[in-house]
């Protein structure tokens, strides 16, 4: 991906905001207590989700030294290291790539109506372009698919870990919840537990992609058939 004639350091996305009861303007308050204006317009630019480096230049300038000794010299006014650090070392050779490159979970819940839409940064056009068309889902805070399954755009996330050579290892790993909350049928943990992972969408995930799991004695086996079906489908 050519980054600006070879000029910018990086490139990456940065994300809508509400002009007025805004939870991402509200953590940007922060900033003011040990941030200038001029410095948080900078750190502001991109965020820390996805970035292409264009490191052919970032060698060339030392880019990393300047990253490291930034870092040293700021420690104690840092609040998103990474991104703070890569905002205003590069700045402004910085590209903002595509708004649909990388879209964060919460931009469907800070942007599910149209009043939303109407009142941001972003135009209602380029909003809804990204929240219909996301390249890349970012599951932003600290609720990831792979720990927290009531979480927006969590099925998506496990249709594609269906499609690699991890998903009967992650399989694995929810029978044996599921066999610790076996013990308490019935009780109220169990009811939540069943609220929370959708049991039936896994396993029929894991039957499209070929894998079947089945009990011997006291030893669980899969048996993979993927590849079989690969070869049969050529």
């Amino acid at each position: 991906m050519k980054m600006g004639g070879g000029g910018n350091y990086i490139g990456g996305y940065d994300a809508p905001v509400l002009n007025s009861n805004c939870p991402l303007r509200k953590f940007a308050k922060t900033y003011e207590l040990k941030w200038n204006k001029e410095e948080r317009d900078k750190i502001n630019t991109i965020g820390g989700g996805f970035l292409i480096y264009n490191l052919a230049k970032m060698r060339q300038d030392n880019i990393e030294s300047k990253f490291l000794e930034y870092c040293e010299n700021n420690i104690d006014r840092l609040l998103q290291p990474e991104q703070d650090v890569i905002n205003m070392v590069c700045y402004p050779h910085i590209k903002k790539l595509s708004k649909n490159g990388m879209v964060s979970t919460y931009f469907w819940s800070n942007f599910d109506i149209d009043e939303k839409k109407n009142n941001a940064s972003w135009s209602k056009e380029d909003i809804e372009y990204a929240l219909n068309y996301p390249i890349q889902v970012h599951y932003a805070g600290v609720k990831k698919p792979w720990k927290d399954f009531n979480i927006i755009k969590w099925q998506e996330w496990c249709i594609i870990l269906a499609q690699t050579n991890y998903f009967s290892q992650w399989v694995d790993s929810i029978y044996k919840y599921k066999e610790m909350f076996d013990k308490y049928k019935g009780g109220d943990l169990y009811v939540k537990f069943k609220t929370i992972i959708p049991f039936a969408p896994i396993f029929e995930f894991a039957k499209k992609r070929g894998i079947f799991r089945i009990r011997i004695l006291n030893l669980k086996l899969y048996i993979d058939f993927s590849m079989f079906r690969k070869a049969k489908n050529k």
